[in-house]
């Protein structure tokens, strides 16, 4: 996959992870329940990708251009974001330091924001119309099936192994002394 496909697909892939967030963080109601799948399969999607996405950044470490630290620290804060919505998800880990886990995955998205925002705008993704050719749309609909897939395999393995993250609401939290 080119660079420029792997940063609109990122792009596309990290949007989607904060608009699910944001929705699933403000409805407490029934049908939530599909917004956090598509917030947990926007994870996955975002892992999938890391792999093209590690070898832009070494590119562009390489370069040792002004501002590469804001990237850095974007990567970081992704990688926090992820890692404790993992441990949030399975129940491996509710308290870290003091703060949940889940308090952890939205401060680290939060915070992300500005650095994503400048990153996107210092490196702009150029929309072709052969980015929605049907052979990419399919290679992206594959894509989305596979994080969709690894995402029920790994609700699967949590309920199989009987971890905690098995026991969870409908809005993704865990109940705690209600």
């Amino acid at each position: 996959m080119t660079a420029r496909r792997t940063n609109f697909a990122l792009l596309l892939a990290l949007a989607l992870a904060f608009a699910t967030g944001v929705t699933a963080f403000g409805i407490g109601t029934g049908w939530n329940r599909w917004i956090t799948v598509q917030h947990g399969i926007a994870g996955f999607l975002i892992i999938a990708l890391a792999p093209w996405k590690s070898l832009i950044v070494r590119r562009g470490l390489a370069r040792h251009r002004p501002g590469s630290w804001a990237s850095i620290a974007l990567l970081v804060l992704v990688v926090i974001a992820i890692v404790s919505g993992l441990l949030h998800s399975t129940g491996t880990a509710t308290d870290i330091g003091g703060l949940s886990a889940m308090q952890i995955h939205v401060g680290a998205a939060l915070v992300s924001l500005p650095f994503a925002l400048w990153h996107v705008l210092k490196r702009s993704v150029r929309v072709t119309p052969m980015d929605f050719a049907r052979r990419r749309l399919l290679r992206a609909g594959a894509f989305v099936g596979g994080a969709a897939v690894t995402y029920s395999a790994t609700e699967g393995l949590i309920k199989v192994a009987g971890l905690p993250g098995a026991s969870r609401r409908f809005t993704g939290s865990h109940e705690r002394g209600s």
